[in-house]
């Protein structure tokens, strides 16, 4: 069963030794950009992300953990093994309940990249409370 503890974050990666292969920026890519902003929000809501990872080198990728920067963040990935490539969609949930204002969520892939290891995502919106309507 894959579950996560906490939500992730993206990356830029330089040069990655791994089984005597290499992983260039060019060969992981993300297909969205490393943050997404949700705008406007009421509180309570549930918003939801699907950032995608793609493997374009010749070696294997692999996440080895996703964290997020608060519970009220969680995240999940398709495939936690990319191989060559290959992609992964890692789906990201957060629960605005008791914020307010404009907040920022991280998300964390940990991966077997030496070089580069945490990847940082960054989800935010603009919450706004509910506003009850006089009778």
């Amino acid at each position: 069963m894959r579950f996560l503890l906490l939500a992730i974050s993206f990356f830029a990666l330089f040069t990655l030794s791994l089984n005597h292969a290499c992983f260039s920026a060019e060969e992981l890519k993300l297909t969205d950009a490393y943050s997404w902003d949700f705008g406007t929000a009421r509180e309570g809501s549930v918003l939801r992300h699907t950032f995608t990872l793609k493997n374009e080198s010749p070696s294997e990728l692999i996440i080895q953990k996703l964290a997020s920067s608060c519970g009220c963040t969680v995240s999940f990935a398709s495939n936690y093994k990319i191989p060559p490539a290959g992609g992964s969609q890692i789906k990201v949930v957060f629960r605005t309940k008791g914020y307010s204002g404009k907040v920022k969520q991280f998300v964390y892939v940990h991966t077997n990249n030496p070089e580069v290891p945490l990847i940082k995502l960054t989800v935010e919106a603009q919450v706004v409370k509910k506003i009850n309507k006089p009778n």
